[in-house]
């Protein structure tokens, strides 16, 4: 005799291990539908536990950059500005002030350029580090040299700047060297002598 195989049976469950309800006996729409009923309340369990694990581990997976120390910027503080002549016009990062030399400024914080303009000498600037100058520093990336920068002290502590921007003959060209000097002989020929 002949036994049947599972397929030729005539009605579902019947002589299968496990009875009629049996995951074997299941029509596939019933096992699918339960099997997403359970994927339907294990994932979101899983994801839940998930998230706060990641919650919890995020700090050591992300390093913490400490934060930064932003030093306050210093005060500015007054700076004089001394020539040997006292005529021409003086400018303050292209922006012209009401006095020629000697006057007192403020600079800026960063690149301030310091321009002198007093014909006939050449138009002279230099450039500063502000607010506070720094006589040993200045800018690297400008055209104009650095302002020499002098500083003294009072008996209190207190620091004060000089910038010294200077002119001389030796700044002339020949002919406005040798203009000068004859008005300058011319000048003091014209004085009376001097007497005791």
């Amino acid at each position: 005799m002949e036994t049947p195989h599972a397929c030729d049976r005539s009605s579902p469950g019947e002589d299968m291990p496990g009875g009629p309800g049996s995951l074997a006996s299941m029509d596939l729409e019933t096992a699918l539908t339960r099997r997403a009923w359970r994927l339907a309340l294990v994932v979101p369990i899983v994801l839940v536990a998930g998230a706060g694990l990641l919650r919890s581990a995020w700090p050591l997976l992300v390093p913490r950059t400490p934060p930064s120390i932003v030093a306050p910027t210093p005060a500015p503080v007054p700076v004089a500005v001394t020539s040997d002549v006292t005529f021409g016009t003086l400018s303050l990062n292209g922006h012209r002030l009401h006095v020629p030399p000697p006057q007192t400024i403020t600079l800026r914080q960063g690149v301030n350029i310091l321009t002198l303009s007093a014909p006939p000498f050449p138009t002279r600037s230099c450039a500063i580090l502000g607010p506070v100058p720094d006589a040993g520093s200045g800018p690297s990336f400008t055209d104009a040299p650095t302002c020499g920068v002098s500083t003294s002290s009072d008996d209190t502590g207190a620091s004060s700047y000089t910038i010294s921007l200077t002119l001389s003959g030796d700044d002339l060209s020949p002919a406005l060297r040798a203009d000068a000097r004859a008005a300058i002989a011319q000048a003091l020929a014209a004085r009376p002598p001097w007497t005791e």
